[in-house]
């Protein structure tokens, strides 16, 4: 059997940002509904993919199976939802790290709270 092999690993200085729930509006014009991501969310998004794109500009984009660890350092009395921590990063890094988050079989989360540097820790593994 092979083993996993990591792929790339990097940090994101600042504090972690859940994914936010989209906004949903009627597009009268159009006659249709539409659903916005909140402007926080989307920050982070881009965030998260400059500091892969900066360390990681030239690897193509990953096929196949993976696996993803994340620790995410939180303040003292931030209140977050592992799970939506993790989704803000997996959006983030669809079409830089990997085509689709559908490839992600395994995720290893950690959220460390009082933390006096916040940061989220990112590790993309290969499954062998």
């Amino acid at each position: 059997m092979a083993s996993d092999e990591l792929i790339c690993q990097f940090v994101v200085p600042g504090p972690p940002v859940p994914k936010g729930r989209p906004r949903v509006f009627y597009d009268a014009p159009r006659r249709r509904f539409r659903a916005v991501t909140p402007g926080k969310t989307s920050e982070a998004e881009k965030r998260i993919a400059q500091y892969f794109w900066v360390n990681y500009r030239r690897r193509e984009v990953l096929t196949g199976r993976l696996r993803m660890t994340l620790r995410f350092y939180v303040g003292h009395f931030r209140r977050v939802d592992a799970d939506n921590l993790e989704k803000t990063v997996k959006d983030a890094l669809n079409g830089y790290a990997y085509a689709d988050d559908s490839q992600v079989d395994e995720t290893h989360v950690r959220v460390v709270r009082g933390a006096s540097n916040p940061r989220t820790e990112v590790e993309i593994w290969q499954l062998g």
